[in-house]
């Protein structure tokens, strides 16, 4: 279950990442729609950048897999 209260199953510690990961993706539609009343909404840059911050995430996940795999052990 991917919602703040399943989240806190997985630990606190990734709990309150994952919290903050779906507290984004739940405010998105309501920046794009208050983006869009403004005409300044540009869904090209959205996929790019999105596209840029999941590399960045995996890349790091991958650089610090053996720390990541050792605090969800705890």
């Amino acid at each position: 279950m991917l919602t703040p209260p399943g989240c806190l199953y997985v630990g606190l510690r990734f709990g309150a990442l994952i919290g903050q990961g779906i507290a984004g993706l739940a405010a998105y539609p309501f920046v794009v729609w208050l983006a869009r009343h403004a005409r300044a909404w540009d869904p090209k840059h959205d996929v790019v950048y999105a596209g840029v911050a999941a590399a960045i995430i995996l890349s790091a996940l991958w650089f610090n897999f053996d720390a990541v795999a050792e605090l969800a052990a705890q």
